[in-house]
């Protein structure tokens, strides 16, 4: 229940009062919408395990949507359209996994989102108006946890201020889309408890909403290392959409040792009896470990006979981090470190492959996907000019590949290394790393990010 715009501004939360007719969840319904003749189509992919989708409107494939994004906020004259939602098979081809006729209205928004297993996906649709908003937004909340069904509980707050100012915003159900609340542009906390509780499971950061424009925070899952099981999405009439982590989980790191014919023990802040992880080899990769948030120094040592390699190398983890640091040695400045981001999520189509070349003589590499049906000259996957130490993103679907690692020598072209490997929808997203484990012998090491 609201309070009174009175109290409610003592606490912070500088309230529009608008609020004259009554719903479930005392919020003002949509009566003020702009006039015209034409509405808007949105995608918002909240599967977990989704790859890519499309949107195909009557004959049109539109841009696609990775999980967690939403699709551009496409404008249509009123009327009915045949839409479907794609995604792209290992053979290229478009398969549809919904199909529906969508009628467009005058200034209202048909949201199309696609959550649960993709096997077996939930495709929800919602329409509500276009509201006029003269210095404030609108936010609506939706709740895709699946968490027992259960509601939870969504408080909010001025962004300088903390839970104990916060105000109970409402107790949202699975799948329902909220009414519009009407809010003056500025930062804000998000909290989310179970519902009647005040013990708070989820905090956020200050969100800036900068625009007077409508949002909707969408409660989803934590596939993070954090403890709190939930995230929040804030969405807008744009194809961004921005994440946001609880501020007080824990992230957790890996190691990765990239040196040539050398075990390693690493220690976190002090170098002490008991190493955080003991004995790694050449291309192994560590097991993960958590830690709070916070900035720690990393020391390394010589498994062999302690010698100390690396010593107060700066590591950061923010909140819900998941990182690998990976060990290398540069020709030039001895043993160096850098940090990436594991990708998490449940992919069944297709595969982020963070490609990792550490081989110093060699600054540029280009590397081939090849199917049965291509060779290096027509394959649709390649990757080039992978630069030494430094990581370089490719989106690979469900198929075999024969990998070929090059280098260009003057008019020539030089293989340095041939793997055939199969991504299956147990792949998920990997590192690929192409080094020296041994002196004069180069490798392609596939790890699990």
């Amino acid at each position: 229940m609201f309070k009174p715009f009175h109290n409610i501004q003592r606490h912070g939360l500088r309230w529009l009062v608008t609020l004259i007719c009554f719903t479930f969840l005392s919020a003002c319904s949509d009566d003020s919408t702009e006039s015209g003749t034409s509405g808007y189509l949105q995608l918002y992919n909240a599967s977990t395990n989704a790859p890519t989708l499309y949107l195909q409107v009557d004959d049109s494939v539109l841009a696609g949507s990775p999980y967690g994004d939403t699709s551009s906020y496409y404008e249509y004259d009123s009327g009915s359209y045949e839409v479907e939602v794609l995604w792209q098979d290992s053979d290229d081809s478009l398969e549809s996994i919904n199909t529906q006729t969508i009628t467009i209205s005058g200034d209202q928004t048909q949201l199309l989102v696609v959550t649960g297993d993709i096997n077996q996906p939930d495709v929800l649709t919602y329409n509500y108006g276009n509201e006029t908003l003269d210095d404030v937004f609108s936010l609506r909340f939706l709740n895709l946890t699946a968490q027992d069904n259960s509601s939870l509980d969504l408080y909010m707050s001025a962004g300088t201020d903390s839970f104990a100012e916060a105000t109970l915003q409402g107790s949202f159900t699975v799948q329902a889309l909220s009414d519009s609340f009407h809010y003056e542009t500025d930062d804000y906390k998000f909290y989310i408890t179970a519902a009647g509780s005040d013990v708070v499971l989820f905090e956020t950061d200050a969100i800036e909403f900068p625009y007077n424009t409508k949002y909707i925070i969408s409660i989803m899952p934590n596939t993070g290392p954090g403890e709190s099981p939930y995230s929040l999405d804030r969405i807008s009439q744009s194809s961004t959409v921005l994440s946001f982590d609880d501020i007080n989980s824990s992230g957790a790191y890996r190691l990765y040792n990239g040196l040539v014919n050398k075990s390693i023990n690493t220690y976190i802040d002090t170098i002490d009896d008991t190493p955080e992880v003991a004995a790694l080899p050449t291309s192994g990769l560590s097991e993960s470990h958590s830690l709070a948030y916070g900035d720690y120094s990393l020391n390394i040592t010589d498994a062999a006979n302690d010698s100390v390699l690396l010593k107060n190398h700066l590591i950061t983890l923010n909140a819900n981090n998941d990182k690998t640091i990976f060990v290398y040695d540069d020709t030039d400045d001895g043993l160096s470190t850098f940090m990436l981001n594991n990708n998490k999520q449940i992919s069944l189509y297709d595969h982020s492959v963070q490609i990792i070349n550490f081989l110093p003589e060699y600054a540029s590499l280009d590397l081939f996907f090849v199917r049965s049906s291509e060779t290096i000259d027509t394959a649709e996957y390649r990757s080039l000019s992978n630069n030494f130490a430094t990581a370089k993103n490719i989106i690979l679907p469900n198929s075999t590949f024969d990998i070929f690692i090059t280098v260009d020598q003057g008019e020539s072209r030089l293989l340095l290394l041939k793997e055939s490997v199969t991504f299956d929808e147990d792949s998920g997203h990997l590192f690929l790393t192409i080094e020296e484990p041994t002196t004069g012998e180069y490798s392609l090491t596939l790890n699990k990010q």
